[in-house]
């Protein structure tokens, strides 16, 4: 964010029309923009990751303590193929970029074998 404000300030400060500055203006909104949405999907994607990891404690729990049922384990199946299909989505919608956080977990899912989504 304080690189998108100082480039658009310097941007503004050597600005020798009011095209350049209405440019430089949308260019800075845009990139803004872009910043606003990476940090509320990572944030998603992170809060997913958390919640898979909550779950696999509690059926590791659950399974020591012989309270383990097929009710729990379908609907953990219907919540991790929810966010699946939820991750994959926005793997598609982000691109392929390699330095991607949707990239990486793409890969990683994708090798996991799920059944039928």
């Amino acid at each position: 964010v304080r690189y998108v404000f100082k480039t658009k300030r310097n941007e503004f400060i050597n600005a020798t029309s009011l095209k350049e500055v209405e440019t430089s203006i949308t260019e800075g909104y845009r990139q803004l923009t872009d910043l606003v949405v990476r940090t509320g999907v990572r944030r998603m994607v992170h809060e997913t990751m958390d919640m898979l990891l909550s779950m696999t404690d509690e059926i590791r729990l659950r399974s020591v303590s012989n309270t383990l049922d097929l009710d729990y384990l379908g609907r953990c199946q219907e919540i991790v193929r929810k966010n699946l299909v939820d991750l994959i989505a926005l793997h598609a919608h982000m691109g392929n970029d390699k330095d991607s956080i949707f990239f990486h977990l793409s890969v990683r899912l994708g090798k996991l074998n799920m059944g039928a989504l």
